[in-house]
């Protein structure tokens, strides 16, 4: 009898554990969910003491690294050496004497393995990215694959670390699409011809030779990659690239945050996290910091914020094009940031972070003022449930027209409806449609801008080839649909999925069609679906935007009037353009006023 009791006992102790180890795991599983999704920093490693100043910055010391290749097995077609070469048309054969001839592993590609993808850290299981800095066409390989490429050894690296996230393609494929098919005119004209044959000019083969273009150009990155497909490609300047680049299977994305000419955060978030969230794809925010400006004479430059040299803090500005404020100015950098996390962002990263987050102070490395403020925005993610972006309306545009945000590429097709619809909603005035804009001049950095609409939208592609369910499931998050113009493929378009969204209560729209066929006509319609869906109503020249949150909701404010940066200066800041704001929450009536001074931002916290 006292046997069977104890049997007894134990097996109602084992059933309670099992009971209790459940509730756990869901506890778990259900915090989890509930936990604000964490904004990790990332940075290129190319030494570990270059983090020695930095051991005491949370947004260094929590970081997780980039391994550095630096040396690419050269395929039969040398690749750029400098970004500055393209138009030289810098490319030729590589001599036969100079081509690799043995396999390649990825510890082969590393100067010193003990200290890079080898490290303690790196086998330890830690995340940790792999990258390339060669500058293009690193994909010019041979078409039929790369049967130099060691697999097997591959296989057993991977085993070996299994922190390793995938290879970090970051090159502009946006801008390489011109670059690498219109430039072209060697004298070799053999090897014109051959690059021609991988990657045809656009305009040879009509728009959907871009589609195929981003299919071949990730299927060689595959290849070269030990056959991984754990791809992150990257989109600079042009927006529409990360739905190309999902559609044909890379595994997350990247989006230059570049302060080059005419780059539009606000419209280019829209089409990063919408691909993202039609794929079901984490995305990383990369922060450029060189800048296409003016000096006050109004004379032309460009360059980066080289605030650090091994050599000397101050570079010479004659010799060099990277010099003490001749990149993006210090607000701009830290509204970079801001805007890259709430937005969604999974990763940041910034480029060139040795030269422009390290400065010298009484003969020590210290962490310069960007390096401040790069922290304080990462401090803040900690502390502040980013939430996810509140996006009420979806643009529904066509896969293989990508709606340029430079405005300036004739390779891509630059059709007006996009234009007019983004331009509407992120108001780029026509000042800075051409080449030498005046508000550049004037010493406006754009990038960022104030509109009376708020980041309420993203942009999904209907013609992506998408399975019907996915593409359904991913519209049943937004209220609106805006179908930009009729230039789908007319053979994958997804009009059931649409149906489907309509049945379910979302309301379609068209842009153009009777019912809107003029610009004004297209505005009362956003601004209708604005006072409609928006939880609240904001007035005053700001930018803003909401996201839905665990508790109720965070809104965004950004003033991004008012600075002033010419080249090879500081930024200044024209007060007389603070912003007075006044936020009314449309549910609880509350009311709040605040002023934002130019360059600056404000966070509120609501409830619901």
């Amino acid at each position: 009898m006292d046997a069977e009791n104890r049997s007894s006992r134990a097996k109602n102790a084992r059933r309670a554990f099992c009971l209790f180890c459940g509730f756990a795991f869901i506890a778990a599983v259900l915090s989890a969910f509930a936990a604000p999704r964490p904004f990790v920093p990332l940075f290129f490693m190319f030494n570990k003491k270059d983090f020695e100043p930095f051991k005491n910055v949370p947004v260094f010391s929590e970081s997780i690294p980039a391994y550095v290749i630096p040396r690419i097995p050269r395929p039969d077609i040398r690749p750029f050496q400098k970004h500055q070469e393209y138009r030289k048309k810098y490319v030729r054969r590589v001599p036969e004497n100079e081509r690799r001839q043995t396999p390649y592993s990825l510890t082969d590609l590393m100067p010193n393995p003990r200290s890079t993808v080898d490290s303690d850290y790196a086998r330890s299981g830690k995340p940790f990215f792999v990258y390339e800095p060669v500058s293009r066409p690193l994909y010019f390989i041979p078409g039929d694959g790369c049967p130099l490429a060691d697999r097997k050894a591959f296989d057993e690296w991977k085993k070996k670390h299994p922190g390793f996230l995938g290879f970090n393609s970051l090159w502009e494929m946006d801008s390489d699409t011109a670059y690498f098919t219109k430039f072209w005119n060697l004298e070799d004209k053999e090897l014109e011809r051959d690059l021609h044959a991988g990657f045809e000019p656009m305009h040879a083969k009509g728009k959907g030779h871009l589609v195929s273009w981003t299919r071949e150009v990730i299927r060689r990155l595959k290849d070269f990659h030990w056959g991984e497909s754990r791809i992150w490609p990257m989109c600079s300047n042009d927006m529409g690239f990360e739905h190309l680049f999902a559609a044909n299977g890379a595994c997350g994305l990247w989006y230059e945050a570049t302060p080059q000419g005419f780059s539009a955060w606000n419209c280019a978030s829209a089409f990063l996290r919408g691909a993202a969230r039609q794929w079901n794809l984490p995305y990383g925010w990369y922060m450029a910091q060189h800048y296409t400006g003016h000096t006050r004479d109004g004379k032309f430059k460009a360059g980066g914020s080289k605030w650090f040299s091994s050599s000397k803090t101050v570079l010479d500005p004659v010799k060099s094009n990277a010099t003490p404020h001749r990149g993006e100015g210090r607000s701009l950098h830290k509204r970079q940031a801001l805007y890259g996390w709430l937005i969604g962002a999974d990763y940041i990263q910034m480029e060139g972070w040795l030269g422009i987050y390290r400065d010298r102070k009484e003969g020590k490395i210290v962490p310069s003022d960007y390096a401040v403020d790069f922290n304080e925005i990462y401090m803040l993610s900690k502390t502040v449930d980013r939430g996810d972006s509140f996006t009420p309306l979806a643009v529904l545009t066509p896969l293989a027209e990508p709606c340029s945000s430079m405005y300036r590429n004739k390779d891509l097709i630059e059709p007006e409806t996009q234009k007019t619809i983004f331009n509407l909603l992120v108001p780029l005035t026509s000042e800075y449609n051409g080449g030498d804009h005046p508000l550049r001049i004037k010493g406006e950095q754009g990038c960022l801008y104030n509109s009376r609409f708020p980041g309420f939208f993203d942009s999904l592609c209907p013609d992506s080839g998408q399975d019907s369910l996915s593409f359904e499931k991913a519209l049943s998050r937004y209220k609106h649909v805006l179908i930009a113009g009729d230039a789908f493929d007319k053979n994958k378009f997804d009009s059931r999925a649409i149906t489907a969204f309509e049945k379910a209560g979302g309301r379609v729209h068209r842009y153009p069609s009777k019912e809107c066929d003029t610009p004004e006509k297209l505005e009362r319609l956003l601004l209708a679906i604005r006072d409609e869906t928006m939880p609240f109503a904001v007035e005053g020249d700001i930018q803003w935007g909401v996201n839905k949150t665990e508790k109720g909701w965070l809104l965004y404010l950004i003033n991004n009037k008012g600075v002033i940066k010419f080249s090879d200066e500081p930024e200044e800041y024209n007060l007389a353009k603070t912003a007075k704001v006044t936020v009314r929450c449309k549910a609880s009536g509350e009311t709040r006023l605040t002023e934002i001074r130019p360059g600056d931002f404000a966070l509120m916290e609501f409830n619901r």
